[in-house]
């Protein structure tokens, strides 16, 4: 035992000497830095290591040694034989440090190979590209594991291999530009070219709110867009708008003709399609006038019976008088849409009923003039069948959209449930006058339950009294044990008190407490939630199960931006036959 501890002892004295007094070592000062291979370690350094045909050893370990180590220091450094790449242990897990060759520079990479190198994901792992931060907001640009290519989005549109979205697109994560993709050319070149060899669309435009699904300008002598057939079925030029934006578009700041269609055949001059037939969709062709003297569309049909304009909405079947008309409209929801946009004194429609003489409109202008001898308006829905709670059907709907939160209000309204007279966000309220003769409002109370109230007066005889109800007040009710008749008593003399028992949908008993026998009048007011309803076609309107229903939601309204014309169209029939016969010469 003497002799192991002998032995110990004169190993560690001798690594001591060679520590301290070999020629490659040095400790200054004794400071706690360590030189090898030199004699003025760098005092920065704890181990500071110099030579000029050797290297720094780590220590070698397979994956499964290294992974093996107990508890490792932060900063641990081992080579991985496995990898073939440095580690580190970061106080957390093991890191790899990639070598050059494995990394992509800032200043570009050289002698790469096309078929091996590449910048992306091994797994099926979205690969992301970001400028400015790491948060999500910064996100640019997506290559999904499928292979499709986003730019300001996270998914791609259906069908779509490269999607581009820009600001106010839905899913777009930032604000970057209003346009997606736009195409520049010089001179004889081609800004955005489109090729398609089947059945499909070399370049297809589609807007699907209030844009533009393709647009073409030309601020010299060329064309804004130009289209060509040369075949039988096809067609030079297609519009199409699947929302609320426009098909086509054609504007003219002269006297000249946005957009004209000529045919003199049994075929169609102009045939315009919208076929979205989703809420907040666009229009088909959209006519404005910007002056109370002009015209946003002009119709005529030269036939003694004819029509001269017909507009047919929510997929019905067209209707027309047989002797003709000016226009006839038809619509399940809305038959007539009219806009004018003279800011003064503009009507968007005036209609005119009992052959008068005479016509009247708001000074200020509206959106309807309509003058008749006994009703001025007459609205109609026939739409059928039941709805969801938050739609509608009505006869008419109204809408102020100029402050912050928009009124409105459905008349003559049925939602699925129940009938309603009118139905708004406002409130109820009838004008009278005050003191000074000028106007002031009362409001109407409302509740959430649909209810029927009745007043009266009664007498307590020996301290009883028996109400009967009106017949026509208890007929129109509903009283049930979830829904009880409710009555208020206001007494009008002096006796113990009262309570109110047994009521029923024809009446109820006031008792005076305690026994009493007193001989007092009072008032009575009683309220129940109104009865159910059974139409003709045995639908039953449940208004008395009705408390806080859902309301009908506002209906969408698509504002168009004026038009910067304003000139009144003034040309014949024969005009437009020559200037179809200059385009198709052209």
């Amino acid at each position: 035992m003497k002799f192991i501890k002998w032995s110990i002892c004169t190993l560690l004295l001798f690594i001591f000497q060679v520590l301290f007094f070999s020629e490659g070592y040095s400790q200054p000062n004794y400071t706690k830095n360590v030189g090898i291979g030199t004699t003025t370690p760098d005092p920065s350094a704890v181990l500071d290591l110099s030579a000029d045909s050797m290297g720094f050893l780590a220590p070698r370990l397979t994956s499964a040694q290294r992974n093996a180590i107990l508890l490792p220091a932060r900063g641990l450094l081992v080579y991985d034989i496995d990898t073939k790449n440095f580690w580190y242990f970061d106080g957390t897990a093991w890191q790899m440090m990639e070598n050059s060759q494995s990394d992509w520079s800032l200043t570009g990479n050289a002698n790469t190979i096309a078929t091996t190198n590449f910048i992306g994901t091994r797994d099926n792992v979205d690969f992301l590209i970001k400028t400015g931060g790491s948060g999500a907001v910064f996100e640019r640009m997506r290559v999904l594991g499928s292979g499709n290519i986003i730019i300001n989005c996270t998914t791609p549109h259906v069908n779509d291999v490269f999607s581009v979205y820009a600001s106010g697109a839905t899913g777009a994560i930032n604000t970057l530009g209003t346009s997606a993709i736009n195409g520049y050319s010089g001179i004889t070149g081609i800004g955005v070219y489109g090729e398609n060899l089947g059945t499909g669309f070399g370049v297809y435009g589609k807007s699907t709110t209030s844009g533009t699904g393709v647009y073409g300008t030309n601020d010299g002598t060329g064309d804004g867009v130009w289209g060509d057939n040369g075949g039988s079925t096809g067609a030079g030029v297609r519009g199409q708008s699947s929302n609320s934006g426009i098909g086509v578009y054609g504007g003219n700041d002269a006297s000249g003709i946005g957009v004209n269609a000529y045919n003199s055949g049994t075929g169609n001059a102009l045939v315009a399609i919208n076929s979205n037939m989703a809420a907040g969709a666009g229009y088909a062709i959209y006519g404005q006038a910007s002056y109370f003297t002009s015209f946003g569309l002009y119709a005529i049909n030269t036939h003694t019976l004819g029509t001269g304009l017909i507009s047919v909405g929510n997929n019905t079947l067209p209707i027309y008088l047989p002797t003709g008309s000016g226009g006839a409209f038809t619509g399940f929801g809305t038959g007539t849409f009219a806009l004018a946009e003279d800011q003064v004194a503009g009507t968007g429609l005036l209609s005119v009923g009992n052959y008068l003489a005479s016509y009247s409109t708001l000074a200020n202008g509206s959106g309807v003039a309509a003058n008749g001898f006994n009703i001025g308006v007459y609205g109609l829905a026939t739409s059928i069948g039941n709805l969801p709670s938050d739609t509608a059907h009505a006869g008419g709907y109204f809408v102020d959209g100029t402050g912050g939160i928009s009124a409105y209000a459905y008349v003559g309204m049925f939602d699925g449930i129940a009938n309603r007279k009118i139905v708004g966000n406002g409130t109820v309220n009838t004008i009278v006058k005050d003191m000074n003769n000028k106007p002031v409002m009362l409001s109407a109370p409302e509740a959430p339950e649909n209810l029927f109230q009745d007043y009266g007066t009664g007498k307590l005889v020996n301290g009883k009294a028996t109400i009967q109800l009106d017949p026509v007040y208890s007929k129109n009710i509903s009283v049930s044990t979830a829904h009880p008749l409710r009555v208020f008593i206001q007494l009008e003399g002096d006796c113990k008190g009262v309570y109110v028992t047994n009521k029923t949908q024809n009446g109820f008993e006031v008792i005076e407490l305690n026994g009493g026998t007193s001989n007092v009048e009072f008032t009575w007011f009683a309220t129940a939630n109104r009865a159910d309803e059974t139409r003709t076609d045995g639908f039953v309107l449940k208004y008395s199960q009705e408390r806080f229903t859902k309301a009908p939601k506002p209906q969408d309204v698509v504002k168009t931006k004026p038009s910067s014309v304003t000139k009144k169209f003034n040309f014949t029939l024969d005009q437009l036959k020559l200037k179809s016969f200059k385009s198709q010469i052209k």
